[in-house]
């Protein structure tokens, strides 16, 4: 379990806030740490799994350890960021 922690600290470091986060019935304290949802890396992630790779949204919070809810704003944020674009093309033109 510590080194899980460890790499989440690596992973998500950043100045200022605090969060905590609780495994079972563990709870840990992180210093510094930045919200899951804001993280870019993991946002184009969640996007190409989505996108390129056809998975649903619950396929991808299985895969990725985190919840349904988390993956469509993670979706909403790669569309209003400009990660995903998504093109409609009359066929009648």
């Amino acid at each position: 379990m510590d080194l899980l922690i460890e790499e989440l600290k690596k992973i998500y470091m950043d100045e200022g806030e605090s969060y905590e986060i609780v495994i079972g019935k563990e709870s840990y304290a992180l210093k510094g740490m930045k919200k899951i949802v804001d993280d870019w890396r993991l946002i184009y992630k969640v996007c190409s799994l989505y996108y390129e790779d056809d998975m649903r949204q619950q396929e991808v919070s299985d895969y990725l350890g985190i919840s349904r809810a988390t993956v469509s704003r993670m979706l909403q944020k790669g569309k209003e960021s400009g990660i995903v674009r998504v093109e409609v093309i009359n066929p009648v033109q």
